[in-house]
């Protein structure tokens, strides 16, 4: 018997049954959890199979999203880089951009700004050079959602408007509901509220004309976000608890968790500090084994909000240093900005102005050259109170 040829076509057999299987169980996730490690090893046998590279490439786009909920994030990433490489050998155009898609999808969750800027504008140059223009929208779709993570509001508001005017023009409601929910995301950080509820109540509408629960929880979630940022924690909670119900559904670990941090907000807004305590510990029991460190910072800085309102101020000072220390390494300036101005307060209220005096002053050094950035803007303001405060006091 020729063994190597029976287990070729034995795996040639195996991959339409997965694609089958991905789309009769998609919305069973607790069967597909099941069955992952399976389609995987079938997946790492056909990547050595020039003949069967197309079904490879499309099953991975099918496993892709349950991948990346799941939180089997460094299985992926290795996974995906081993079909670049076939589909760069192979000179795969299309392959390689619908992969690069995928694996800069990873690297947002992973925090890898580099990486994901790199796979996106590689993406870009080569779905031009084809015409391929539903995947030129989605990578600066999805630039636009990192650049507003990264505070370049402008360069964020024209890639989401090219997008939006793009999938407007194919009819593409999944293309929509993404970016209406990116420039949702913008404009919560611009504080420009009516425009952020605009685009956030559309993304979710479309998600729900098309039964995408995964979407809903999304909007949902950005939705209690802008609602905590305007500081009405109770209209935040009634729709952070229907993103908590449909990512209960889904499974998607690490999106409980971001869901369970906002919970922890609203409750926090509300002087519920053991409630919000909670929550964020509940939150990060989730993301340590991830190593999603800026979420993780997240839920330092409201821990460290929670026990400065019990006043327990050794407990909140260690996890502001805890927090400040991941925005640094980070180098996310707009939160380490944030963080800094939290210690200027939690400095004032314990009457050390001097202390006080040294966090606004680093803050003030990283806000000089931002100052006609528009999403430092209400910082900004809030450190022009406390120098009023603070030298108000000297006089």
């Amino acid at each position: 018997m020729d063994y190597s040829n029976y287990f070729s076509q034995s795996v040639l057999t195996r991959l339409p049954r997965w694609q089958e299987c991905l789309h009769v169980y998609r919305d069973e996730v607790a069967t597909l959890l099941e069955k992952r490690s399976q389609i995987v090893q079938t997946i790492r046998y056909a990547l050595a199979l020039p003949s069967a590279w197309p079904m490879v490439v499309e099953l991975m786009n099918q496993l892709a999203t349950y991948m990346e909920r799941w939180g089997f994030w460094g299985e992926w990433a290795q996974l995906l880089e081993m079909a670049l490489t076939v589909s760069r050998n192979q000179q795969d155009l299309a392959s390689e951009v619908k992969l690069l898609v995928l694996r800069a999808r990873l690297a947002q969750r992973q925090s890898d700004s580099p990486l994901v800027i790199s796979s996106y504008r590689r993406v870009i140059r080569l779905a031009r050079q084809m015409g391929d223009e539903e995947n030129e929208a989605r990578a600066c779709s999805n630039l636009a959602y990192l650049y507003t993570e990264a505070g370049y509001a402008w360069r964020a508001e024209i890639l989401g408007c090219h997008a939006l005017a793009i999938f407007n023009e194919l009819n593409y409601p999944h293309g929509l509901a993404h970016t209406h929910n990116h420039l949702g995301l913008l404009y919560t950080r611009l504080r420009q509220w009516d425009l952020a509820q605009t685009h956030l109540t559309q993304a979710c509408m479309i998600w729900q004309e098309m039964g995408d629960r995964h979407g809903v929880m999304q909007g949902e979630l950005n939705l209690g976000l802008m609602y905590n940022d305007k500081t009405e924690p109770i209209t935040a909670l009634s729709h952070l608890e229907q993103a908590l119900e449909q990512a209960n559904y889904l499974k998607e670990q690490v999106g409980i968790a971001t869901i369970f941090t906002s919970i922890g907000v609203s409750h926090r807004l509300n002087n519920a500090w053991a409630e919000g305590k909670a929550y964020f510990w509940q939150a990060e029991s989730i993301l340590r084994p991830t190593g999603n460190r800026l979420r993780l910072a997240h839920v330092q800085t409201n821990l460290a909000l929670v026990y400065a309102g019990q006043q327990q101020w050794a407990t909140a000072k260690s996890y502001f240093q805890t927090a400040l220390e991941l925005y640094q390494q980070l180098k996310h300036h707009h939160y380490e900005i944030a963080t800094l101005l939290y210690l200027v307060k939690f400095e004032l209220d314990q009457a050390h102005d001097d202390r006080a005096l040294g966090y606004l002053e680093a803050a003030q050094l990283w806000l000089a050259p931002r100052l006609n950035n528009p999403f430092y803007s209400h910082l900004a303001t809030l450190a022009d109170q406390y120098r009023h405060e603070l030298y108000g006091a000297r006089v």
